[in-house]
């Protein structure tokens, strides 16, 4: 029970006044919740988009890297030839074999068989890898190479090379 008394000068005067309360009130609790969880929502998404991010950026490098090698095997391979054939199984462009003869005689062939690349007989691609085209072009003392590998996974990235690798050996 409240009693309030008016002096002349207008001031108002409690009898028995309230003791304070403490702690929040319930939409005050309900705001603070609503504003945690929403901070809670956007960290954590902010988090897996991220994470998203970096995984793709994984995939792109795995598929430079392999790019990378398989262009610089290319390259070993071709300079150390006395001799090169390139072939198709249709006998006609795009050649998708190449036959290569080495000084000493020996030879070695580089190949799509089925989505991996073959030299000799070692598979040269990662599993996560998939061969979508290799063809060459035979030029008279050199080979274009063109190259589309393509990453396996979640988001499938495509790097495309072509390059031209010309043979040391040749007389």
């Amino acid at each position: 029970m409240f009693i309030n008394i008016k002096n002349k000068k207008g001031f108002t005067f409690h009898l028995f006044p309230r003791k304070k309360m403490r702690g929040f009130t319930l939409i005050e609790t309900i705001v603070g919740l609503f504003l945690g969880i929403l901070i809670i929502i956007i960290f954590t998404d902010v988090i897996a988009w991220g994470i998203f991010k970096i995984n793709t950026i994984k995939n792109l490098e795995k598929l430079h890297s392999n790019a990378i090698f398989l262009v610089n095997n290319f390259n070993y391979w071709i300079k150390q030839a006395e001799n090169l054939d390139a072939t198709s199984s249709t006998g006609l462009p795009p050649y998708d074999t190449l036959n290569i003869k080495f000084p000493d005689s020996s030879t070695t062939t580089i190949k799509k068989v089925n989505n991996s690349i073959v030299i000799g007989n070692t598979t040269s691609t990662t599993p996560d890898i998939e061969v979508q085209e290799l063809a060459f072009t035979k030029m008279a003392r050199s080979v274009q190479i063109s190259l589309t590998i393509n990453a396996t996974g979640t988001n499938n990235a495509t790097f495309t090379a072509k390059t031209t690798v010309a043979q040391r050996n040749k007389p």
